[in-house]
């Protein structure tokens, strides 16, 4: 990812502004610990602000502010996670879990190897760390947004430059493609659905709910079809004649909705999400420790063949020589490809939403509508549409 201003225009107010504008990482690539350090004696509170999520690798000399993770970035922290946990409890109990093991996500790790300048910071996406050790026994890393070289510089870091104590990188590579007009989560039968939406008859003399018999089977009010604004779009179905009705009155969750709508309709200029592509690595420092090198590759989607496999994790890769009693060193952790393909995909739509949301707060900016806070006006008007027709 290019960056998109320069290290020395960056503030402090500016991260924060790229942490809530942006998603994935935002790379800064070509600077060096002395710059660094002089970007900190000027902003010494970036150090310790909770709200600032930065990385920095002394090898590629990149500094990166972690963004708004989307829920497909997080698939693989989520499976590894909860996978370790739920094995190792199933094995060895929950509170001796507990005492050998950490696993977790996001925690700063400094203090490399070879950094003679202490500047290194990283946050893995996910890990497992052995009780009275400074780095991870395993480290996972997820790019969406990343570039793979700057992945595979993150893999050097932590094989090389950490005592041999992180001994395996999983890395999950993203891709995303957009094919023009084409939705990636096409739902069945969603463009008839559409048109005949367009072709209804229109509703201005229809009779008010207020007054109308009940229908036994109505849908419920939460679950009907939104307003773009609030004076009523309804039959606005196309991107175009939806950014042309935005006004003062637009309501933004109605407008996030109906650009999702799209979205799966295939009706959007661009689709809120493109074809996702993912492929599964293992890393591991050579034997003489000067480099690492692949042990695993594997191209999760689109998927070769009939897919499925496990990644090959033993009990010594997660534990080493610190095994419970009555476990076997070489015992396979079953890590299941075919399941983490399923969280894939079922983040996907996750992910659709989201942007949905961002992609309708830039067209309300655009049109010069978005306000920080909801006016009484506009408060009073969202809580109507729940009610009128």
């Amino acid at each position: 990812m290019e960056p998109i201003m320069g290290f020395k225009g960056l503030t402090l107010d500016r991260i924060l502004e790229l942490q809530g504008e942006y998603e994935g990482v935002r790379i800064f690539p070509n600077v060096s610990p002395k710059v660094l350090a002089d970007w900190h004696e000027r902003y010494p509170e970036a150090i310790n602000n909770p709200k600032i999520r930065m990385e920095y690798n002394f090898l590629s000399k990149s500094l990166i502010i972690q963004c708004m993770p989307l829920p497909t970035h997080d698939t693989l922290q989520t499976y590894f996670n909860g996978t370790i946990l739920s094995w190792l409890g199933a094995k060895i109990g929950v509170s001796e879990t507990m005492e050998r093991v950490t696993v977790g996500s996001g925690t700063i790790f400094s203090r490399f190897e070879g950094d003679w300048s202490g500047s290194s910071i990283k946050l893995p996406d996910a890990y497992v760390q052995l009780a009275d050790t400074m780095f991870p026994r395993i480290v996972c890393e997820s790019g969406w947004a990343e570039k793979h070289a700057e992945l595979i510089e993150d893999a050097r870091l932590w094989l090389l430059h950490t005592a041999s104590q992180t001994r395996l990188v999983i890395i999950l590579s993203f891709t995303e493609t957009f094919e023009e007009n084409a939705s990636s989560e096409m739902d069945e039968g969603a463009e008839e659905n559409v048109e005949a939406e367009e072709n209804a008859e229109p509703k201005e003399n229809a009779e008010s709910k207020e007054n109308a018999e009940p229908e036994e089977n109505a849908e419920p009010e939460e679950n009907a079809e939104p307003e773009v604004s609030s004076e009523g779009s309804q039959g606005v179905l196309d991107e175009e004649s939806i950014i042309a009705s935005i006004d003062e009155s637009t309501i933004y969750n109605d407008l996030a909705i109906w650009l999702v709508k799209l979205h799966k309709a295939g009706r959007l200029d661009k689709p809120l999400v493109g074809k996702i592509g993912a492929k599964l690595y293992g890393y591991q420092a050579t034997q003489d420790g000067r480099n690492i090198e692949p042990s695993f590759e594997k191209t999760l989607l689109p998927r070769e063949g009939a897919g499925g496999g496990e990644f090959p994790l033993t009990l010594e890769d997660l534990l080493g020589d610190t095994l419970p009693k009555g476990l076997k060193p070489e015992e396979k952790i079953p890590l299941s490809l075919e399941t983490l393909v399923k969280l894939i995909k079922r983040s996907i739509p996750r992910t659709v939403e989201v942007r949905g949301g961002k992609r309708a707060e830039a067209y309300m900016r655009k049109k010069g509508v978005w306000i920080e806070a909801e006016t009484f006006a506009q408060c009073k008007r969202r809580k109507l549409s729940r009610y009128q027709g």
